[in-house]
Formats: C-alpha cells, structure tokens, sequence
C-alpha cells in the first residue's frame, strides 16, 4: 500500500512539476521577447 501510494504520489508530483516547468518556460520567454522590444524602443 505504501509503495503504491508512494508511486501514485511521485507520478501525480512529476506531471506537476512538468506542467510548472513549461509555464515557467513560457513566462521567461515572453518576458525576454519584451525586453527586446524595450531595448528596440530605446
């Protein structure tokens, strides 16, 4: 039962972290994209 939960747990935390990942990911993209443009304006 342990292991199971264990496994569960671990799987359920993983997908979380690579969904966390990738909108992190996503955020520092866009937020160089702007710096660009910033850097383009000045």
């Amino acid at each position: 039962l342990l292991s199971f939960n264990y496994d569960t747990v671990s799987s359920l935390a993983g997908k979380m972290l690579g969904h966390w990942g990738q909108t992190v990911g996503r955020r520092q993209k866009r937020e160089a994209r702007q710096k660009k443009l910033f850097q383009n304006v000045e």
